[in-house]
């Protein structure tokens, strides 16, 4: 049995994409409607698909892929097959449509970048932290206290309350390849607890987070493939389980 996982979907991208599909439709039909019903609509969709292709460049803008168009590939190919058939006349329309689609997509992926970091903003907590209800404290270093747990209400009630802070990498993370095992062991840990089982928010289409709690309990450290936050809380989110 097939299941998809629903909790990983950007909605964002997702919306953007069909209403970009939806005015390609639109526009084909018209243009489909214009030649009279001489030409086979599924001929004519498929001098639109090899349109498509075109030779393009990647671009990244505010960690988003895209890709813009710059010679139509499928344009030429469709040209080369079509020139001694005298059939180009007829398709040509179709066969640029097909290329200046990739415009069409390309303004709604620059579209679905605002709006994704408008209603899923990657520097606030709560994009991140959403579900807790699976919330989990695991210790990760012999420095962690023992019997310490995680007081899930408290963290959640305290989203508001999350002031980010400077990371001080220097001072936090020591070189551990220059000490032996047993300094390890005896080194003080700034971040000795992992959070796991926390989701981010449905929609947002991130991947979980790296979350590291502070021995005190009062700060947070969010690591993702792009940033890495801090933020201190004025109570502790753990509460000793006896």
């Amino acid at each position: 049995m097939v299941t998809i996982d629903y909790s990983s979907i950007a909605i964002i991208p997702v919306i953007t994409l069909i209403l970009a599909w939806c005015i390609c439709g639109y526009l084909f039909y018209r243009n489909y409607k214009k030649h009279g019903g001489v030409i086979k609509i599924w001929k004519a969709a498929l001098v639109l698909f090899i349109g498509l292709f075109s030779f393009s460049i990647n671009l990244n803008i505010w960690n988003t892929a895209l890709k813009l168009s710059i010679l139509p590939l499928g344009v030429w190919i469709l040209y080369f097959v079509l020139k001694g058939k005298n059939r180009w006349q007829s398709y040509r329309s179709f066969a640029w449509m097909g290329f200046g689609f990739n415009f069409i997509f390309l303004v709604a992926s620059l579209v679905t970048i605002p709006f994704q970091h408008w209603i899923f903003p990657d520097k606030n907590p709560t994009t991140f932290m959403a579900n807790l209800e699976n919330a989990k404290l695991i210790t990760i270093h012999p420095s962690a206290k023992k019997n310490i747990v995680l007081d899930r209400k408290k963290l959640a009630g305290k989203f508001t309350h999350l002031k980010q802070r400077e990371i001080y990498s220097d001072k936090w993370f020591s070189s551990l390849y220059e000490m032996s095992p047993s300094e390890i062991n005896k080194k003080e840990e700034h971040f000795p607890y992992q959070l796991v089982g926390v989701k981010p928010k449905w929609g947002s289409g991130l991947p979980s987070p790296v979350l590291y709690i502070e021995k005190g309990g009062k700060g947070i450290l969010i690591t993702t493939s792009q940033h890495q936050l801090y933020y201190r809380l004025n109570d502790s989110v753990l509460r000793e389980e006896h």
